[in-house]
């Protein structure tokens, strides 16, 4: 590039850091100037960036990167029309004398790895001309001596619209030409058949595949991974983002809870280190622990140290058919859930209950109401959780005691009721909280109106039964929790993971919210569905979730490979953007112990939710040996909308490694891409 270009290019990119520019004395949005000066230079670097009709910028190939040549052409609608970045003119075909004729252009390029082509139809008055009815897209890899037809890429009576039409495919590495092969053509505005089109792009590296990742938070000895990230407008380029991080609090139960950070995406630095703002639901404070009997130094009040090194015990018996009870006293409280710790010995426990039940009082005691009972109960070796079957548990509880009716002996064959810890609990997320969603808008709950809301996966289950979680709050780091789940799977089993991993988008600015989630339960085989579903739900208030709906598995691969998508919307074109966590078997994890295969993130767009298609986009895949990129997400703006980014959109997602052992090593990265 002359010094005078370069000069001009940068003086250009300096000016389109605003929204408007002046031109003369007339105040215009930056992208015109910008499509005008391009046009003005002469296309002459070898990248030029175009304005779509939306005023979106792309990467596209300028005439020294690549030539164009075609079956035929008019003088002066030569096939270099169709990658000189100049949206005035056009290449047109010789005309033909039916629509079954078959016409071609090809554009020859530097081995090139390519996975997506753009192309702008002729447009005139607002009607696109003479575009191919019926077509296919074609590769060569050895310059254009032999063509092979793109997967998915073979179209009849395709209708084109009035704007770039955009066709996504799994990149094709080494091609040195891209054709569009017409067999049956379209009609100018007099109805003569040709083959005509403004513009067509080559996408792939350097161009708008994302780019290499960097680490952004990673807090050690633990696993960072799930984000939900968004930027306000007057700060766009500051991330504030949510995301899980997973440790062991003091009683070896496994816990996850969101963090909030803030991070400079231009300077890839951290602004404010993450904290911790929501976590798992903790016992009823200020409680009183009593018992039918107890040892000296095993007294009941050991049940509720936080020292799993302690035990409480009931006196001794000589036969297994005696009675004991350990009661818990609160001010009247919620009651969700129940968990409960026997007394260790190696592997097994000792002098844990075989019959019992679990039992609450609404008055102090006087009277007590069963909860479960249960006969010959098998305590494992780690904690007993117990949940409150009622939907919203039980309100204004007292007391919770557990009766023993029948107990386990001792290492000695002594017979006791023993256990290490008995927590009550008002939360129903006593064990998970995680894969953060947060968005904007306009909340009422309990008396207050709140700017944001969090939703969130959550569970008392080390893996599975989970459910989605709401809280609210004004300054994004003091968070109120709704105290039940407003949304949970038909059915709940200890076997099935159940429904989480939110993405959400406003829909007015207000409380309307579309929710997205994953949900993996027990299904009849009449109904043909897989155990994991992609669902959405629409909520006018914030809570209360309408019935779940499907969203479409077309075009996407095997949905049991798949996990944790984060689904955005585009405003502008009404496009509904996905990016996923997609197992590659091809790579193999070959560390011991593996979670899954070789991961990558896969990013796919469709114009509807329902019933459409969804079109591959982009992969972010570094070829890292053993490794996983998962549980991505977009940066949004508040409402959850990547329309303001997408020609430089941050994704942020967890990585790590692929074996059991390296979990704790996860870690939160970003790559960027442009759609």
């Amino acid at each position: 590039m002359s010094k005078s270009n370069e000069k001009l290019v940068q003086n250009t990119l300096k000016i389109l850091e605003r929204d408007f520019i002046v031109v003369g004395k007339t105040r215009v949005r930056s992208w015109h100037a910008w499509l005008a000066i391009g046009i003005a230079a002469g296309a002459v670097a070898s990248i030029l960036f175009v304005a779509n009709r939306s005023g979106e910028f792309e990467a596209g190939m300028a005439a020294s990167w690549g030539t164009a040549t075609a079956k035929s052409y008019i003088s002066g609608l030569a096939p270099s029309n169709a990658i000189d970045g100049n949206l005035s003119n056009f290449y047109s075909s010789k005309k033909q004398s039916s629509a079954n004729s078959n016409q071609w252009i090809s554009i020859a390029i530097s081995p090139s790895k390519i996975h997506k082509v753009r192309i702008l139809p002729r447009i005139a008055n607002g009607k696109v001309l003479a575009f191919s009815v019926n077509f296919s897209l074609q590769y060569s890899v050895n310059g254009g001596q032999s063509f092979t037809d793109i997967p998915g890429q073979t179209f009849t009576n395709y209708i084109a619209g009035s704007d770039w039409q955009d066709f996504f495919f799994d990149a094709i590495s080494g091609v040195t030409n891209i054709k569009l092969n017409a067999t049956k053509l379209g009609t100018d505005d007099f109805n003569n058949y040709f083959l005509q089109l403004s513009e067509i792009i080559l996408q792939g590296p350097g161009m708008n595949q994302y780019t290499e990742g960097v680490k952004v938070f990673d807090r050690s000895n633990a696993w960072d991974y799930s984000p939900a990230v968004m930027s306000f407008v007057n700060d766009p380029l500051k991330a504030h983002i949510f995301y899980s991080s997973t440790d062991f609090n003091s009683m070896g139960l496994e816990a996850d809870a969101v963090y909030y950070g803030v991070y400079d995406i231009k300077s890839k630095s951290v602004i404010n280190n993450a904290a911790k703002v929501l976590g798992a639901s903790e016992n009823i404070k200020n409680a009183k622990i009593t018992a039918s009997s107890f040892l000296s130094g095993w007294e009941p009040e050991k049940a509720q140290d936080g020292n799993r090194g302690t035990a409480y015990s009931s006196n001794m018996h000589t036969s297994s058919d005696s009675t004991e009870w350990l009661k818990v006293s609160f001010p009247p409280s919620l009651v969700q859930r129940i968990e409960i710790h026997p007394r260790l010995y190696g592997t097994g426990t000792l002098g844990f209950t075989k019959d019992f039940k679990l039992q609450y009082s609404k008055d102090n005691g006087v009277t007590f109401t069963d909860i479960h009972s249960l006969n010959n109960w098998e305590a494992k070796a780690d904690w007993q959780s117990f949940p409150i079957v009622e939907t919203e548990g039980l309100k204004n509880v007292t007391d919770i005691r557990l009766l023993a009716t029948k107990l386990n002996p001792d290492d000695y064959g002594n017979y006791y009721l023993q256990i290490e810890e008995m927590l009550v609990f008002g939360g129903w997320d006593t064990m998970h909280v995680g894969d953060p969603a947060v968005v904007s808008g306009k909340f009422s709950y309990g008396g207050n109106i709140y700017n944001y809301a969090m939703y969130y996966t959550g569970t008392h289950h080390i893996l599975n039964q989970s459910k989605i979680g709401a809280a609210f709050s004004n300054d994004l780091t003091n968070w109120k929790k709704y105290p039940y789940p407003v949304i949970r799977p038909s059915t709940e089993s200890d076997y099935f993971y159940g429904d989480g991993m939110p993405s959400v988008v406003n829909l007015d600015g207000n409380s309307k919210l579309i929710i997205f989630y994953t949900d993996i339960s027990p299904r009849s085989s009449a109904s043909g569905d897989p155990l994991r579903l992609f669902l959405f739900r629409t909520t006018d208030d914030g809570i209360h979730f309408s019935a779940a709906k499907k969203i479409s598995r077309n075009g996407l691969p095997d949905i049991m490979t798949l996990d944790a998508p984060m689904i955005s919307s585009d405003y502008a074109t009404g496009k509904w953007y996905m990016a996923v966590g997609s197992n590659n078997p091809v790579q193999k994890c070959t560390k011991p112990n593996p979670i899954y295969d070789h991961m990558e993130v896969k990013v796919y767009r469709t114009d509807n939710l329902e019933t459409g298609v969804w079109k591959y986009v982009d992969t972010l895949d570094y070829s890292i040996a053993n490794n996983m990129d998962h549980n991505p997400a977009f940066l949004t703006d508040v409402f959850g909308n990547i329309t303001s980014f997408k020609t430089q959109l941050p994704t942020f997602f967890g990585r790590g490694g692929c074996g059991i052992d390296d979990i704790k090593g996860w870690s939160l990265w970003m790559a960027t891409g442009s759609f």
